[in-house]
């Protein structure tokens, strides 16, 4: 093959298989789906919340899911995703591009009454 032809074409072109992703971004998004599931977790915290203060909550399957979700799952799953930020703000790592700032600033946001009432 010409010189030219490989230079016009690419290295993509002549490598034959697709570029891996860099871990970075793998990483990011791995901390996205966590935060978004930290995030649900903490809607499921509210509802464990309002749960708590009706005189006749329902009972089932459903609202037990939504208690264990609450009240364990939010906690652990929000301390870890919390750290992870902090982390990344001491390296000083951009994450901004990967996960909306509203996103973080919530789950820091539902973190401190989770920590006032667990603690």
């Amino acid at each position: 093959m010409p010189r030219e032809m490989i230079s016009a074409a690419g290295p993509q072109a002549t490598a034959g298989f697709e570029q891996k992703p860099d871990a970075i971004s793998c990483i990011m998004k791995t901390l996205y789906f966590l935060s978004r599931l930290a995030f649900i977790c903490n809607l499921c915290f509210l509802a464990a919340l309002l749960f708590q203060t009706m005189p006749h909550a329902p009972e089932g399957e459903i609202i037990s899911t939504v208690i264990i979700l609450g009240y364990v799952v939010a906690i652990v799953l929000n301390v870890v995703v919390n750290i992870w930020y902090v982390f990344l703000l001491i390296s000083h790592k951009s994450f901004r591009q990967f996960i909306p700032v509203w996103l973080v600033a919530m789950n820091f946001l539902f973190l401190i009454p989770q920590l006032i009432i667990f603690l």
